[in-house]
């Protein structure tokens, strides 16, 4: 048994040396922990990268937040000069017009503001702020056209007027540059040329008459035949194609120049079925005539062009084709020489206006456009029935409130042309009536401007 054991014993180094480079039960342990505590680390390394992002990303944004708040200065400023304008310009008082512009742009800031957040950090101001101020400025020209410019540089004007000027000149160029940013705006409705009362109307045409009487040499000189009561002359009458000397009668009575039927067909100028009609006061009563465009009537050597004839057989006797109207002597200043049986014509001074002949083949329509902001609008329409364009239609639109003028450019031939315009504020328009002042061709037919 002891030899067993000794023999056992001397093997046991072996054994011991085997058991040396096995694993220790011990180690195994230490091994496993020192994994685990990797992973931790790991873990918790995440943990704190997640807890720095947030921190980091706010920290940034905090930093863009001043940023922005003072980056929508300027644009946050002009919505508040331009709404400060348009109360200006409908005459509010200063302090009503800022306060009322005041509430308009500053209070839904602070409310988008706290929708957003807080309300209270620079970020969401500033955001706010750019989104709110250019809905203003960009939604401005849709309720008042055409004004959000000029108000912008009237308010701007007048919350800068504390700053010196040399800094002020600056500031509103910067603010008129930032403003054009947002691009063109509808046009703007002109606003309608306030016309003289009718005495001082009626003064200034006696003047110019007068003046013009004086200053008359009788450029032209016309023979007549007559007993002074009817004055026979001998007019010249360009139709298309033809021409034609045709006696008249000197008439400064009669409105419009007439003609015949025969003397049309010598003229080989046609009367359409749609001709305007118009009503004659003849010696026999009151007729109707149609109404047809002469190319030109001479008188020696002075013109006219297109010339609106009336039609009218009565008017004419075997001795003459019909009447000289005002019409065409009325485009002159007349002298008659009874002693020498001449008739003087002389050049008329001021504005021409051939109402009376456009008049007739001038259509004019209108309309009063009442806005819910108290604005007066009045579109007149013109349209042109004959083959001549017209080149400036002058018009009247007679309120209780006053007088006002509506011009309207040229005017095709066939065609129609629009012009609105906006009466003043507080105008008392209940009811109107429109009126053709002046009206001239736009070129005769020599093609002379």
């Amino acid at each position: 048994m002891i030899r067993l054991c000794n023999r056992d014993l001397r093997k046991a180094p072996d054994n011991v040396g085997s058991l040396e480079a096995a694993p220790r039960l011990g180690d195994a342990p230490r091994v496993a922990r020192g994994e685990e505590f990797e992973e931790a680390d790991e873990v918790e390394d995440a943990e704190d990268a997640d807890k720095v992002g947030p921190e980091a990303q706010r920290r940034r944004t905090g930093a863009l937040g001043p940023l922005l708040a003072l980056s929508a200065v300027p644009v946050l400023v002009m919505a508040l000069s331009a709404v400060t304008g348009l109360g200006l310009a409908r005459n509010l008082p200063t302090l009503p017009a800022v306060a009322g512009a005041a509430a308009i742009v500053l209070l839904p800031v602070f409310g988008l503001a706290s929708l957003i957040g807080t309300g209270s950090r620079p970020g969401e101001l500033g955001g706010s702020a750019w989104f709110w101020s250019l809905a203003v400025l960009l939604a401005m020209p849709f309720y008042f056209p055409g004004e959000r410019a000029e108000a912008a540089r009237t308010g701007l004007d007048y919350l800068t007027s504390p700053v010196p000027d040399d800094s002020r000149t600056g500031v509103l160029r910067f603010g008129s540059a930032l403003v054009a940013l947002l691009g063109s705006e509808p046009e703007h409705t002109p606003l309608a040329s306030p016309l003289p009362g009718a005495d001082a109307a009626r003064a200034s045409e006696t003047a110019r008459r007068v003046a013009a009487a004086r200053e008359a040499t009788g450029d032209v000189v016309i023979p007549y035949n007559g007993d002074g009561e009817s004055l026979r002359i001998a007019a010249f009458f360009d139709g298309p194609r033809y021409g034609e000397e045709l006696p008249m009668i000197f008439d400064t009575g009669a409105t419009y120049t007439t003609l015949s039927r025969k003397a049309l067909e010598l003229l080989e100028v046609e009367v359409p079925a749609d001709a305007p009609i118009a009503v004659l006061r003849t010696a026999n009563g009151e007729v109707e005539a149609q109404l047809v465009l002469v190319d030109a009537v001479w008188l020696g050597d002075a013109v006219v062009e297109w010339v609106t004839v009336a039609v009218c057989d009565s008017c004419a006797s075997d001795e003459v084709y019909g009447l000289l109207g005002l019409n065409v002597t009325g485009r002159f200043q007349v002298a008659i020489d009874h002693d020498h049986q001449q008739i003087q014509l002389g050049a008329l001074e001021g504005e021409e206006n051939r109402k009376l002949d456009v008049g007739q083949w001038l259509g004019l329509r209108s309309r009063l456009l009442h806005w819910q902001d108290g604005r007066l609008e009045v579109e007149v329409t013109g349209e042109n029935r004959a083959g001549v364009p017209i080149a400036q239609v002058s018009t009247e639109i007679e309120c209780p409130g006053g007088r006002f003028e509506v011009l309207l450019d040229a005017v095709p031939p066939r065609k129609t042309t629009t012009r609105k315009v906006a009466l003043p504020r507080g105008t008392d328009c209940s009811e109107y009536a429109l009126t053709l002042r002046r009206a001239i061709w736009s070129s005769d037919r020599f093609g002379r401007p």
